[in-house]
């Protein structure tokens, strides 16, 4: 487990150097760098991480993955779009549970590649 915790501290602060957007709070945007795992989980408060502009962004044949390595407990990790992005022809992805999902750009939307764990999708 420490070495999962050092591990996340250093991607932190990787992505933060690269720009990718992370912050303190528990809602992130991620820029356009993709080719990053993220090891995300918390179980004191629900987690919103949301995807570029895949047009504006330019990033058609790029992947970003999500690792929920910490189980939420009562509370969730969700991955959204923006830009009127679609994520596999919803708005957004939620998980309760520890699991994995791993999603590419076609340079309009995204589409999930593989996942682990039961992932609920949404188009609200």
């Amino acid at each position: 487990m420490k070495q999962i915790f050092i591990l996340f501290a250093v991607l932190c602060l990787i992505g933060s150097a690269a720009g990718l957007g992370i912050t303190t709070s528990l809602d992130r945007t991620v820029s356009a760098k993709p080719g990053v795992v993220f090891f995300v989980g918390n179980a004191s408060a629900n987690q919103t991480f949301t995807l570029p502009d895949a047009a504006t962004a330019n990033l058609k044949g790029f992947s970003f993955e999500f690792v929920v390595n910490t189980d939420p407990g009562s509370y969730y990790f969700r991955l959204t779009a923006t830009g009127g992005d679609d994520i596999g022809g919803n708005n957004y992805y939620v998980i309760t549970e520890p699991g994995a999902v791993k999603v590419t750009s076609d340079g309009t939307d995204y589409h999930v590649q593989s996942h682990e764990g039961t992932w609920v999708a949404s188009a609200a």
